[in-house]
């Protein structure tokens, strides 16, 4: 359990496979800080490298850096990378998506016999 979703999953796969980890706003940063690198989402083997060949290998250098500079480094995902490290879902995927359609369904009480 966590304040956001990332950090609810990220607690949950710490304390796998029977465990419940709870991790209070406070609890954030410090938490996320001693996790790998390559243990966040959207870190795969060739960023974990990149990553390791600036330095960075758990979270709490990532929070030490500005996020700016990570855009610079790594682009969007290094951007994402420096919201993850902090304990925030980008805000993108907390807006609803806008309805396309909608639809219905009416029974009409009718039941087939043989």
């Amino acid at each position: 359990l966590g304040p956001t979703q990332l950090v609810a999953k990220l607690a949950t796969k710490a304390c796998k496979p029977n465990g419940v980890r709870r991790v209070l706003d406070h609890e954030v940063k410090a938490f996320i800080g001693d996790l790998p690198l390559k243990d966040m989402p959207q870190v795969g083997h060739a960023m974990a490298a990149k990553l390791q060949e600036r330095g960075l290998e758990v979270c709490s250098d990532v929070q030490a850096l500005e996020k700016n500079r990570l855009r610079e480094w790594f682009g969007v995902k290094g951007e994402t990378l420096w919201l993850n490290a902090q304990g925030l879902d980008q805000e993108s995927s907390l807006v609803p998506a806008q309805r396309k359609s909608v639809s219905a369904e009416m029974n009409w009480g009718i039941r087939c016999q043989d």
